[in-house]
């Protein structure tokens, strides 16, 4: 790297790094503006907040499709840090979340990449992560949760 004139600021022999005081301002400011940022991620609803949700099925074009046997899908919300947290039987996952209304979104998941112990489990995985970065909205009625996600819809119970 080159330096020029303008750019003696940096460490001295000795001496201490006046760099770190010009950048500290604009740190924090960062750190505050991603903080005010996460805080408008929040939900709105204390029901959905209230507890975890553990998936029932999947409605596929209106058929719904169980979950197998011996796997349990799961999905808690964590409003204060906008965050939705979960285990897909396989893999814990997480993504950020908003709402509105009744519009949710949860644009990008990201999970563990263990393996699953069967074909069934990873195409029920997959599937189970690729409906949910597509959340539209959703609905509760008593201890149920509805997940519209284009033409899929999770329906989870409250656990």
């Amino acid at each position: 790297m080159r330096w020029g004139k303008h750019d003696r600021q940096g460490p001295t022999c000795g001496g201490e790094d006046t760099r770190f005081r010009t950048l500290l301002p604009a740190a924090l400011l960062l750190c505050g503006a991603i903080l005010l940022v996460a805080g408008c991620a929040t939900s709105e609803d204390p029901e959905l907040d209230s507890a975890g949700w553990a998936l029932n099925h999947m409605e596929v074009q209106g058929k719904a499709i169980p979950v197998l046997e011996s796997t349990e899908i799961t999905l808690e919300f964590f409003p204060a840090e906008g965050l939705v947290r979960g285990y897909t039987g396989c893999n814990q996952y997480g993504g950020a979340y908003t709402i509105d209304g009744d519009s949710l979104s949860i644009p990008e998941v990201a999970a563990t990449e263990e393996s699953c112990p069967n074909q069934d489990m990873t195409l029920q995985e997959h599937d189970y992560l690729e409906a949910l970065a597509k959340a539209e909205s959703y609905a509760i009625a008593a201890d149920e949760l509805r997940i519209t996600c284009g033409v899929t819809v999770l329906v989870f119970e409250r656990t």
